[in-house]
């Protein structure tokens, strides 16, 4: 591992817990949280068909952790977000 990774790593943990403790404040003040943006509403679905289709024993772990994680939220080092859009 390079010997910065370490340093990116720690300031994006830096980055991400500013951002959850300003959603924080905020909601203890009242506001109320923004709406989940429609591609992971749409994730969150896809997830939850693939859970409900195990518990029927129509998928087996396997298959149940391979559609969860094509169905995940993925950050790249740039910091754009994509959602694999994959219905395993």
């Amino acid at each position: 591992m390079p010997p910065h990774a370490g340093k990116i790593f720690t300031l994006s943990l830096k980055k991400v817990e500013h951002g959850r403790d300003q959603q924080y404040m905020q909601w203890i003040s009242g506001r109320r949280p923004k709406d989940k943006r429609k591609k992971y509403k749409d994730a969150d679905k896809r997830i939850l068909k693939i859970l409900q289709e195990y518990q029927r024993n129509e998928r087996t772990v396997s298959e149940l952790l391979r559609g969860i994680a094509q169905n995940i939220v993925i950050d790249d080092v740039a910091g754009n977000n994509d959602v694999v859009e994959n219905d395993v």
